[in-house]
């Protein structure tokens, strides 16, 4: 191999790098160092994009500028993040003009702006040219990681255009269900999703007044989703007693294949996790108010103990049983000693790896739980969780 080669690879290495630690600074820099490092290095600092429409120029505006001096870096986009909040007409004009140029993306995320307190729509009342190009991403056959931040009333329409889909993620949204006269895709037709997300859906919907109706995202994926769910591999839901009926219809369908499943307690209502031959592992979320009910109410805590008896012991369950507690410290102290010798009988039952992840600064709490800890089979981390 010749010197000018071994120090092309080098760099090469090094663009790697320092995309790895996210430094585009460095990469721009090392760009002008040879002419032979301008692409290589563009491949790392244009994978990703942000476009808003926040400020003037847009970033739509200042990217469809670059493309036009160099439309290759168009190819070399995977990941693309927008952000919503005033969008504009001349928006939409550089929006689809950008994407005659970003035709392989992998990754979709749809967000408010970081200054923009709330959500996103209802959908039907955003801008059109935004929504044109919505759905023409949603068409690309590349697009295999869907994400929707903050936004109500999301038509399941709007999903069924999405055929490459493999990863959907609904965070803090709602859906819409379709109209009598709007046909779906049959779900059996379409590659399978392998990983589903519905996070704080029921406490967002909620507060969202009676068009949001609190269980309608879930009405939706149990009656007529465009997915086929049967094949799941990772799940993350909400638990309340208003969905407790669809997510457990959920866990069903795919419980052939299910192997990492995560749910959110905020509230009462029990869904039975037997019968899971693949399940490696169990992350539960819980939070202090519903959690800290008086003794002989129902609330989280008798959410969660309802929900892990019904652990079948035979699931493999080789990475065990993750409890992620967003408790602040004082919460520990104010928890009934029944419910740590709940927890305790428990994780002696089940007899698996069980470790707590916990915003508590106070770590004397941990000795609540003696024999399980004397076992061997609990873990605590004591981690920073916003």
């Amino acid at each position: 191999m010749d010197k000018a080669r071994l120090a092309l690879d080098t760099f090469e290495e090094i663009a790697n790098h320092l995309s790895a630690d996210n430094d585009y600074a460095a990469l721009s820099s090392l760009s002008l160092t040879s002419s032979a490092l301008v692409e290589p290095c563009r491949k790392h600092i244009f994978q990703a994009i942000v476009l808003h429409d926040d400020g003037t120029p847009s970033a739509y505006e200042m990217f469809n500028q670059v493309l036009a001096q160099s439309p290759r870096v168009g190819t070399y986009v995977q990941r693309i993040r927008l952000l919503f909040h005033n969008f504009k007409e001349s928006d939409s004009v550089h929006f689809h003009s950008i994407l005659d140029h970003v035709t392989k993306p992998i990754v979709l995320r749809i967000a408010p702006f970081a200054s923009q307190n709330g959500v996103i729509g209802p959908w039907s009342n955003l801008p059109i040219g935004f929504r044109e190009g919505v759905n023409r991403i949603l068409r690309y056959p590349t697009l295999s990681y869907l994400w929707f931040d903050r936004m109500r009333l999301i038509p399941v329409s709007i999903l069924a255009r999405a055929n490459s889909v493999r990863d959907l993620r609904l965070t803090t949204s709602t859906l819409r269900p379709a109209g009598p006269s709007t046909p779906l895709p049959v779900p059996s037709a379409r590659p399978p999703l392998l990983s589903f997300v519905i996070e704080n859906s029921i406490a967002f919907s909620n507060s969202c007044g009676p068009t949001d109706n609190g269980d309608v995202t879930y009405t939706c994926v149990a009656r007529a989703f465009p997915f086929d769910l049967t094949r799941l591999i990772d799940l993350e839901v909400d638990v309340n007693y208003n969905v407790a009926n669809q997510v457990q219809g959920l866990i069903d369908r795919c419980k052939n294949t299910l192997e990492t499943l995560c749910f959110h307690i905020n509230g009462a209502g029990v869904v039975s996790l037997n019968d899971l031959p693949k399940l490696q592992l169990v992350q539960v979320v819980v939070t202090p108010p519903s959690f800290l009910v008086p003794p002989g109410t129902r609330g989280t805590h008798s959410t969660f103990f309802d929900i892990m008896k019904t652990l079948d012991t035979k699931c493999p369950l080789q990475h065990g049983i993750i409890i992620e507690a967003k408790f602040p410290a004082i919460y520990f102290q104010r928890i009934p000693a029944d419910i740590w010798t709940r927890l305790d009988n428990l994780l002696v039952a089940l007899g698996r790896k069980v470790s707590i992840n916990t915003s508590a600064a106070d770590e004397n709490w941990m000795t609540l739980l003696p024999k399980s800890d004397k076992r061997g089979i609990l873990a605590v981390v004591n981690v920073t969780i916003v």
